[in-house]
């Protein structure tokens, strides 16, 4: 299906806020249950940063107080905030399931990139017959 589609902005339109979910999700996973919201963004801007210098996210743009409270939303409403027996597992869940979106972006990224260049070779033969 994606072969037939033209994916070419989703992973530029939505790996931003997949790579702040994800960071979140890194901080989170060793964090105490009662983390508060304050405390969690200053971890996550601190983790973030040392991605951005070891390249582990492909701009500084996932840094962000504001993605990082959308990405608070999103582990608050799978209750991944509150104290239970299974927290552990399910923030480490949460964040396998982060990181397979990220690769699944990778695969949609590299179809775009083969059919931009396909389609740009096709262009330009186009081009050189009309002449």
């Amino acid at each position: 299906m994606l072969y037939a589609k033209r994916p070419l902005m989703s992973d530029a339109m939505l790996r931003v806020f997949f790579e702040a979910y994800e960071l979140l999700a890194d901080v989170l996973r060793d964090a105490p249950a009662d983390i508060g919201a304050k405390e969690l963004t200053q971890l996550a801007l601190g983790v973030g940063r040392q991605y951005v210098a070891q390249g582990r996210v492909r701009s500084s743009e996932p840094v962000s107080t504001l993605l990082f409270v959308t990405a608070r939303q999103v582990v608050a409403d799978q209750d991944l905030l509150k104290p239970a027996p299974d927290l552990a597992d399910r923030r480490t869940e949460f964040r396998r399931e982060l990181r397979q979106i990220l690769q699944d972006f990778d695969h949609v990224a590299q179809i775009s990139r083969n059919q931009f260049v396909a389609r740009e070779v096709e262009a330009r033969g186009a081009g050189r017959d009309g002449q």
